[in-house]
């Protein structure tokens, strides 16, 4: 009984620990008819957002098709800024997080696409910052990793 009951408290305790754990994880959706399905846009991605979500999709694309999406996502960051446990919060950010691709059928077999699309933004601006003898300095630093997919699909009968 001591062990059903262990195993019960455990199922019931995994969705839990995981829901508190720390990091952030966005997952970002482009196109308003891929934000409806939330998530669930891989197997119907036939435009031309199909070499951001399921390159092979693009084989059901008939006709040369363009997908502009600009998101905008707004963020401040704490981070331990002049010395261990001093922290502090930077001014509030502006990622612009974009996706430019299209899809152009060569032939009913053979069908090329191309994105680009940044897979990671981070960056922050704390002002003023102290640094041991340095004070009143202005502290920023900016990362973005871009993608450009090249994407071919050869539709096999």
């Amino acid at each position: 009984m001591k062990t059903k009951l262990g195993f019960l408290l455990l199922f019931v305790s995994l969705p839990l620990t995981s829901a508190f754990s720390g990091g952030l994880d966005l997952n970002f959706n482009y196109g308003t008819r891929y934000i409806y399905l939330g998530g669930n846009q891989v197997s119907i991605s036939k435009d031309a957002y199909a070499p951001f979500y399921n390159p092979a999709g693009m084989s059901g694309v008939e006709k040369p098709e363009v997908a502009v999406n600009i998101s905008n996502l707004i963020t401040q960051i704490s981070a331990p800024i002049g010395g261990d446990n001093q922290q502090r919060k930077s001014q509030w950010n502006l990622g612009p997080l974009f996706y430019l691709g299209g899809v152009y059928p060569i032939n009913d077999r053979l069908t090329f696409g191309f994105a680009v699309f940044p897979t990671n933004l981070q960056g922050a601006k704390y002002t003023p910052a102290t640094f041991g003898t340095i004070t009143g300095r202005e502290q920023s630093d900016f990362l973005a990793r871009i993608e450009f997919a090249p994407s071919i699909a050869f539709r096999v009968y």
